[in-house]
């Protein structure tokens, strides 16, 4: 029933906001089944860009830089 309301990008969205506002958060990282795409979908349109085509059991992942570290 909660599938296509937007509620997983209205969360993705805050999580990303209130790490932004934390000093010690560089990255945040999320798993997705390969084929699932409207929750691809939901991280793309949050920043997240996938690092890892393929993890475990065909799981694509994604990383969000929040802020650089001093030895990136």
């Amino acid at each position: 029933e909660a599938w296509g309301k937007g509620y997983a990008s209205e969360v993705v969205r805050g999580l990303v906001r209130w790490c932004r506002s934390q000093q010690n958060i560089h990255s945040l990282v999320g798993g997705v089944a390969a084929d699932n795409h409207a929750s691809i979908r939901v991280l793309q349109k949050n920043g997240f860009q996938m690092v890892k085509e393929k993890g475990r059991q065909d799981e694509r992942l994604f990383r969000l830089i929040i802020r650089r570290s001093a030895g990136e």
